[in-house]
């Protein structure tokens, strides 16, 4: 980010040279980025909108949460505890619903790209729009790497309950050898499911089933997790805490999108900056 300037201070030759460079270059690319992002939302078409947040919000209108299978649309795919969470919210009228998760995730992405001030943010925002617009939790995926990656240990309870092929927290806390952490994270994760299973045992049940049966739509999983887990471990020991971007990309499952994996490098500004900052 460019420095801010004192009444009556000359710009230095770097400042002058970066404000050069946003009026020429990053504004248009602004528009142009406004632009694309508008034509892809348009292509998305009115099915695709909140296609993911329509199904979270089913979930307090029907029962059983697994009715349907991972391919399907309005197909729930996370715990029973992320359901919980969010039934309060269920009880308002789905419109309502999806203007506030849009919100939030809005608020979540412009967080994390921040660090990169308005010139380089904005069009990083707008190109998020790809995963806001179907309402989706990658944003808050995202956000709780970067919380769980810092001094919050506890926020990898979220990714293990949504979305746990990318939990990389633990591997990361054993390359560290943070051990005080991994207990923070262990006993957070297991007082949330015994919580929630103690309410819910028949949906844990089903959740688990569903998730061995969903593992066989891509038999390079198993593989893919084990490598990241390893190199999260190898990221961790050598302090680049920015690498578990990519490696969460690896180990993805095959529902996530193409514009999902895309929005999880939001999470990098936020991670460098924690790196230079120790």
């Amino acid at each position: 980010m460019v420095a801010l300037r004192e009444p009556g201070r000359v710009p230095t030759t770097r400042e002058a040279r970066l404000r050069d460079l946003r009026i020429r270059h990053v504004w248009p690319l602004w528009l142009a980025v406004a632009a694309f992002t508008a034509k892809g939302i348009w292509a998305l078409g009115p099915a695709k909108v909140g296609i993911d947040a329509h199904a979270y919000w089913l979930t307090g209108h029907h029962w059983p949460l697994y009715w349907r299978p991972p391919a399907a649309v309005d197909a729930y795919l996370y715990s029973p505890a992320f359901a919980q969470a969010i039934r309060p919210l269920t009880l308002l009228p789905w419109p309502a619903f999806y203007a506030l998760w849009i919100c939030a995730e809005t608020a979540a992405f412009a967080w994390l790209l921040k660090p990169l001030g308005w010139a380089w943010g904005v069009p990083a925002l707008m190109l998020c729009a790809f995963e806001i617009v179907p309402g989706n939790v990658t944003g808050f995926v995202a956000a709780a790497a970067v919380l769980g990656m810092s001094r919050r240990p506890e926020a990898w309870t979220f990714v293990a309950l949504t979305k746990p092929s990318l939990m990389l927290g633990l591997p990361s806390a054993l390359g560290r050898r943070d051990w005080r952490g991994l207990r923070r994270m262990a006993v957070a994760v297991a007082a949330v499911v015994a919580v929630s299973a103690a309410i819910w045992p028949g949906q844990w049940a089903a959740w688990i089933t569903f998730l061995f049966h969903d593992r066989g739509s891509d038999p390079t999983l198993p593989y893919r997790v084990g490598a990241s887990w390893l190199l999260a471990a190898v990221a961790a020991r050598r302090r680049r805490p920015w690498l578990v971007v990519p490696l969460m990309v690896l180990a993805s499952p095959p529902t996530l999108a193409i514009g999902e994996y895309a929005t999880l490098f939001a999470a990098v500004p936020r991670l460098r900056l924690m790196a230079g900052a120790r």
